[in-house]
């Protein structure tokens, strides 16, 4: 049993925080979306109307999303999600895009120390593919998938699931007509990333 992540790694979000100039809040955020925002609704995500963003502050957006982006890849996977719904904005950013991204950091100060544990396995490709439908703008769909290596029997009484190897997080390019063909969309992703996968392990 052995406890992988990036060395000192509190260090890792203080130190984005103060480089991009986040006051960090004195309150717990245990959120990573702010409050009035339903992820999981059925009806179609309205259409952004604030005024874009001057291009100094667009870069800063930019830089903290590709900031953020290799914290979540290394070590902590519970903020892609929201760094994806933000990276699809920030070629063109709003304010509201402004005030969305000052949450997650605030969230990655509460929640500094995350760990990934890797068991010994008989290192054989599991995936649990999911997607989330119509959650973002213009009726848009996410594909999610988790990537692990397991066992072929599993036994009661050891770990089912491993720490990933590799995480799919999304924006299905398609307009999905139902949760179904989302989720076999998001089905047909993983499955074309498991196979280049598949044939290096073994």
């Amino acid at each position: 049993m052995k406890l992988i992540g990036l060395e000192e790694n509190t260090d890792y979000v203080k130190t984005r925080l103060k480089q991009y100039d986040f006051e960090e809040s004195k309150q717990k955020q245990n959120s990573l979306y702010p409050a009035g925002i339903d992820k999981h609704s059925q009806k179609p995500i309205e259409e952004d109307k604030s005024p874009k963003v001057a291009l100094n502050r667009k870069k800063r957006i930019e830089r903290i999303v590709g900031a953020f982006l290799y914290y979540a890849r290394t070590i902590d996977t519970t903020i892609s999600k929201s760094l994806n719904t933000l990276s699809t904005q920030q070629s063109n950013p709003t304010e509201t895009t402004e005030k969305d991204i000052n949450q997650f950091p605030q969230y990655c100060a509460t929640h500094p120390n995350a760990k990934i544990r890797y068991h010994v396995s008989e290192m054989l490709l599991k995936i649990h593919s999911d997607a989330s439908y119509m959650n973002e703008k213009k009726a848009r769909s996410t594909a999610g998938g988790y990537y692990w290596l397991g066992n072929k029997i599993e036994h009661k009484n050891k770990i089912k699931l491993n720490g990933p190897i590799h995480f799919l997080c999304t924006l299905i390019k398609l307009v999905c007509a139902s949760a179904a063909e989302a989720e076999l969309a998001a089905l047909f992703l993983n499955s074309r990333k498991g196979i280049k996968m598949k044939r290096a392990l073994e």
